[in-house]
């Protein structure tokens, strides 16, 4: 029995292989001939996805370092690191895929951008409230030599005092150094 065996590599620049097929013919010597071929492919990492051409590869995730197929991959929106479909993550603030490094700097700035605004409905508010005041004291002061003329110059050193106050608040910032916005 005569036994002939060929194989064929697809490897990849680093020598790992890609896909091998193997033909292997044997012959009986009474005329009988068999012949048997099989295909071994690579399977990407990432996703399980049988490879059959090198350029399928598109490159290593940089959360989890396993390669990556045109299926799978992904970039960060910010940075555009590759990231395999398992490791990808989408942002709130819009759909778009980041890796750990980025999402931390966005999370940080949405929450900046969060207190922000939080501090600017809380100045507004505030303002409000010194305008209604002001208000008051104005139609207080109207009546001459009454002691709602008295209440009201209260009413305007009060406020007077407290606008003072603010403005330090909004030049120099509280004690934790957080500064109010104008």
């Amino acid at each position: 029995m005569r036994k002939i065996l060929r194989r064929i590599l697809n490897v990849d620049h680093l020598g790992r292989q890609l896909s091998s097929r193997t033909e292997e013919v044997t012959d009986d010597e009474q005329g009988t001939i068999q012949e048997v071929s099989t295909n071994d492919l690579y399977v990407c990492q990432a996703c399980q996805r049988p490879l059959e051409k090198l350029e399928e590869i598109r490159g290593v995730c940089v959360v989890c370092r396993r390669q990556c197929c045109v299926t799978c991959a992904g970039a960060c929106a910010v940075c555009g690191k590759t990231m395999c479909s398992d490791c990808r993550d989408g942002f709130a603030e819009r759909p778009m895929s980041v890796c750990d490094d980025c999402r931390a700097a966005l999370e940080e700035r949405l929450a900046y951008h969060d207190r922000t605004q939080e501090d600017k409905a809380a100045f507004e508010k505030l303002m409000a409230v010194y305008g209604a005041d002001m208000k008051l004291a104005e139609q207080l002061t109207r009546d001459q030599g009454s002691i709602l003329e008295l209440i009201g110059r209260i009413v305007q050193l009060r406020l007077a005092g407290k606008l003072s106050h603010l403005e330090r608040r909004i030049v120099q910032g509280d004690r934790h150094g957080h500064r109010l916005l104008p």
